[in-house]
C-alpha cells in the first residue's frame, strides 16, 4: 500500500491521532499537546527522539493499557505503532514550528 495516504495523513492511524489532538479535545487539549511537543523538540537533538517521547506522552496521558495480555491491548499497541508521530507533532504545532 505504499504511496497511499488517508485524508492527507500518512495512514489512517496517524490521521485519527492528529484529529483527536487537534479537533476533539478543544483549545485546552490542543494547547497541552502543543506545549508538550515544544518541550520535547527543545529537549531532544533529533526529531525521531522527540517523536518517540511524544508517543510515550500520548499513551501515558490517555492511560492506555500496555500490558499486551489481551486482544484489545495488543490491537491498540499495533495501532499506535503505525502512527507517524513526527507528522502528528507537525499537525499539532503551527506552521514552521514542527520537526
Amino acid at each position: 500500500m505504499s504511496g497511499t495516504t488517508y485524508n492527507g495523513s500518512r495512514n489512517y492511524e496517524t490521521f485519527v491521532v492528529s484529529v483527536e489532538l487537534t479537533n476533539n479535545r478543544g483549545l485546552e487539549g490542543l494547547t497541552d499537546a502543543q506545549a508538550v511537543a515544544r518541550e520535547f523538540i527543545a529537549g531532544h537533538e533529533f526529531g525521531f527522539q522527540a517523536a518517540e517521547a511524544f508517543a510515550e506522552w500520548f499513551a501515558e496521558s490517555e492511560d492506555l493499557p500496555n500490558d499486551g495480555c489481551n486482544v484489545q491491548a495488543t490491537m491498540l499497541n499495533a495501532f499506535l505503532q503505525a502512527v507517524e508521530w513526527r507528522e502528528v507533532i507537525n499537525d499539532v504545532l503551527p506552521d514552521g514550528e514542527g520537526i
